[in-house]
């Protein structure tokens, strides 16, 4: 498959996931002003949702168009190529979440201000890892973009294999957690206020 295919998909997918974010930055915005019920909140998080389900389904379709490119043997033996495949699933870990825990807990996501919080932080995360993601591929293919140099800062060579410092593999787990906690218990808080509100 032609190199194209795998750019256009992944341009896509970084416009996507960054209109995503913005949505819903605007969401928590609008909660933190009290405007929860605004048609504007509301929007942003219709749109937030669908770009977030879009961009996961092309991201699937990002790796799987990279692993075109090249030979699988030269993908698995070079360290930049398996930083990206990590970064890649990253991206995936971050909105998939998003997207579930949205699912599971509707527009009532956005009733508790630490749900909020938690919900920009994924999204800050996954779009964060995705610009990583495309500038090792803008790295392998000699057009590096720079963003390289903003990961060596923290200590990350992406010319050489890297593996997640512990902290950051704790807090990944962590909100792995915190999300499904939340998840669980943010819904059934939901329905037990629905509960009251039908029997008053």
């Amino acid at each position: 498959m032609r190199p194209a295919y795998h750019s256009i998909v992944v341009s896509l997918v970084t416009g996507l996931f960054f209109f995503a974010m913005l949505a819903v930055l605007v969401r928590l915005v609008l909660r933190w002003q009290g405007k929860n019920d605004s048609p504007l909140a509301v929007a942003a998080d219709r749109a937030a949702l669908a770009a977030a389900g879009l961009g996961l389904a092309l991201t699937a379709i990002g790796i799987v168009t990279g692993f075109t490119i090249w030979p699988l043997e030269a993908t698995l033996r070079s360290s930049l190529m398996k930083n990206k495949i990590l970064t890649s699933f990253l991206v995936l870990a971050f909105w998939g979440s998003y997207f579930v825990v949205r699912l599971r807990l509707g527009p009532a996501m956005w009733n508790s201000m630490a749900m909020s919080l938690y919900a920009f932080v994924l999204a800050a995360s996954g779009y964060l890892f995705g610009l990583i993601t495309n500038s090792i591929g803008g790295d392998a293919a000699g057009n590096p973009s720079g963003v390289e140099g903003i990961v060596r800062i923290f200590g990350v060579e992406t010319r050489s294999t890297f593996y997640l410092p512990t902290w950051l593999n704790l807090t990944i787990i962590a909100l792995g957690i915190i999300a499904v906690v939340l998840a669980v218990t943010g819904r059934d808080r939901a329905e037990e206020r629905q509960e009251v509100e039908a029997g008053t």
